[in-house]
């Protein structure tokens, strides 16, 4: 990360997390995923929902197949925070 203050704000309330227009989940072994950019969903393949409940079906896979939990979810208010913070990618793109 680039040297200097972080912008993002760690919540613990997922509802804050996908509220949010930058949004990521944290967990504890270090898994970091993009949840929202931009206000639009990341979506993951495995699973037939979509949105919010696309990501929740995510982060429980990751839980159970990781063996880990969530840390923390990291929200940004705009989008060079979010670049900043690394909830988006330089280009934008989710990680």
């Amino acid at each position: 990360m680039k040297q200097g203050v972080k912008k993002m704000k760690i919540v613990i309330d997922i509802e804050k997390a996908f509220e949010s227009d930058f949004s990521l989940v944290e967990m504890t072994n270090g898994h970091r995923h993009t949840i929202k950019a931009y206000g639009s969903w990341n979506q993951w393949s495995g699973s037939d929902d979509y949105d919010r409940l696309n990501q929740e079906d995510y982060i429980n896979y990751i839980i159970e197949h990781e063996r880990t939990e969530v840390d923390h979810y990291e929200i940004a208010d705009s989008e060079q925070d979010a670049i900043e913070s690394e909830i988006i990618e330089e280009e934008g793109g989710f990680i």
